[in-house]
């Protein structure tokens, strides 16, 4: 089965996760990757925990997209219920362009450089397509997470990631 319930703190930790991850790639230009890769692990979970997580959740085959009106009748669903349904094949997406995040940000030494933006952008459509199945409320929890080099204009606007993820995700 392509859709499955996946428990709403999960689902929303993982949302922020991956938006946090892809808004810190953005403004990493000219940073050291080892830098990046510290944030990461200091304000919220360690990139080599959540791939761990994310190979731990059950796998399934690649399925065609739902049309707009069957995500937005998904959507309305996930609002009534207790566990959203989620597509567990956006999961091994995720997984493997966080995988690909880690492999980069390896060199430690090494400045980021153009290569950033493909990795980036993978992860975008996996964390977009989360967000497109959960309902409004859920996404304000998860909306605006703090990310690396942010502008101090936004200080007021932006969610702290332990308050989106929790202490013990993704444990």
């Amino acid at each position: 089965m392509r859709y499955r319930p996946l428990p709403r703190e999960q689902a929303i930790a993982l949302a922020g996760y991956l938006r946090h991850v892809d808004l810190s790639l953005h403004r990493a230009t000219f940073v050291s990757r080892g830098e990046v890769a510290k944030y990461f692990a200091e304000r919220s979970a360690g990139l080599a925990q959540v791939i761990g997580h994310l190979a731990s959740l059950p796998q399934v085959p690649p399925a065609p997209p739902l049309s707009r009106w069957a995500r937005m009748a998904l959507r309305l669903c996930n609002c009534v219920r207790l566990n959203p349904l989620v597509d567990y094949a956006l999961l091994p997406r995720a997984h493997g362009a966080l995988r690909d995040i880690a492999d980069y940000l390896d060199e430690a030494a090494a400045p980021t450089d153009e290569r950033i933006y493909p990795l980036s952008y993978q992860l975008r459509l996996a964390c977009f397509e989360l967000y497109d199945v959960l309902c409004r409320s859920d996404l304000e929890r998860c909306g605006m997470p703090e990310h690396l080099h942010q502008a101090p204009i936004l200080d007021h606007r932006v969610e702290p990631m332990r308050s989106i993820i929790g202490e013990g995700w993704p444990g």
